[in-house]
């Protein structure tokens, strides 16, 4: 991948964790699902072909903060989700446990 392409699915990574984040929101979680395969197979993109040169730095200073928007996104989105993974966790143990 060139400097150009590897910023561009950065880019596309950051415009569809905003997108997941709106998704949660508004909890569409088809819509969730559906985006999180497209940023899995954007990522797999970048690990998938390797960088065949050395960024700029000023292509370097953007890879950086396109993946901090990146993990701010996410951060987001576990604060929303991780509470109901929590409760359907205990859930499920409770109802498992009166099954025994």
């Amino acid at each position: 991948m060139n400097e150009a392409q590897i910023l561009a699915t950065y880019k596309a990574i950051l415009a569809t964790t905003r997108q997941m984040l709106v998704a949660v929101e508004k909890n569409e979680w088809d819509t969730v699902n559906k985006l999180g395969q497209q940023c899995k197979q954007l990522t797999d993109t970048l690990t998938a072909h390797p960088i065949r040169q050395v960024l700029s730095k000023e292509a370097q200073k953007e890879k950086v903060a396109l993946i901090q928007q990146i993990f701010a996104c996410d951060a987001k989105i576990r604060a929303i989700t991780e509470p109901g993974i929590t409760r359907l966790h205990h859930y499920l143990s409770s109802v498992h446990k009166a099954i025994e």
